[in-house]
């Protein structure tokens, strides 16, 4: 068995990573990419270095503060190899059972069976002379299946309901302000200032989702036709965000040492200690 660390978000910083040692990408059960290290650990930690919490810890911060895109996430998974560990990694996903459930009482599907036979969890629903049926190798992936199954049904029947008529109705930008007044784009954590600066530096919508792939494509062609139809606006929104940002980085600078000052007193101090411990000439 092997001991893999996995981390999603800002990654700058990889801890128990070694030189040489071969990463790679994998998705969960969302779709959400994380990156993998095969550590050389004989045992899952019960607690990270003091030094990589902290780094983990400054950058859910600076999330929150918009100064970054997600923070990052971390977790540890014993497999024996990583076939193994793109599918653990996936059943550790899944959303809870009780969120599935709730999805699926507000479809109409109430009633239902459940088995389970060599490791698999089969679940059966009935809905008057309607059945569906999903399995997962944990309860969480069988009712998540059966969820997703519910709801693609309840879409196919309204697509044989709508007729030939298009509705055109006008669609608000997908953008939205957090708690911190930062500007992100649809459901994601991505930052408005992060797909304007992609466009402007030359990157299609294509190029964009494909870098960020908490994306929607529909979500960056419409903000990308915001911006060009509110440019003044939103150049002003981001060039206060640029201002804000310098603002804060001078006054924790200003409250730092600069890095020639705190190596003078290092030396000094080294100096003075060296000296002390020196034994008298004779």
């Amino acid at each position: 068995m092997s001991i893999y660390v996995c981390y999603r978000g800002d990654c700058d910083n990889l801890a128990l990573q070694q030189p040489g040692d071969p990463l790679f990408v994998a998705q969960d059960a969302l779709g959400r990419n994380w990156l993998c290290i095969e550590t050389r650990l004989s045992e899952i930690p019960s607690r990270l270095p003091d030094s990589v919490a902290e780094v983990m810890q400054a950058q859910k911060l600076a999330h929150k503060q918009g100064l970054s895109v997600e923070g990052t996430q971390q977790k540890f998974l014993d497999c024996p190899d990583e076939a193994r560990l793109r599918r653990q990694l996936i059943l550790d996903t899944y959303p809870p059972k009780l969120e599935s459930a709730d999805r699926l009482r507000q479809a109409g599907w109430i009633d239902h069976k459940w088995s389970q036979h060599c490791g698999k969890v089969m679940l059966i629903f009935n809905k008057g002379q309607d059945n569906l049926t999903a399995e997962g190798d944990s309860e969480n992936e069988a009712w998540y299946r059966a969820a997703q199954k519910a709801l693609g049904s309840r879409s196919e029947l309204q697509k044989e309901k709508a007729t030939m008529s298009l509705t055109i109705q006008a669609a608000p930008a997908p953008l939205r302000t957090d708690e911190y007044g930062v500007v992100r784009v649809g459901n994601s954590q991505v930052l408005l200032d992060v797909v304007i600066r992609e466009f402007k530096g030359g990157a299609g919508p294509e190029d964009i989702a494909g870098g960020y792939s908490t994306l929607e494509l529909a979500d960056i062609y419409a903000v990308i036709a915001y911006y060009l139809r509110h440019q003044q606006e939103v150049d002003e929104y981001l060039q206060a965000r640029r201002e804000a940002a310098e603002r804060q980085r001078g006054e924790i600078e200003s409250k730092q040492p600069g890095r020639a000052e705190l190596r003078a007193k290092l030396l000094a101090r080294k100096a003075q200690m060296e000296q002390g411990h020196a034994s008298p000439s004779k």
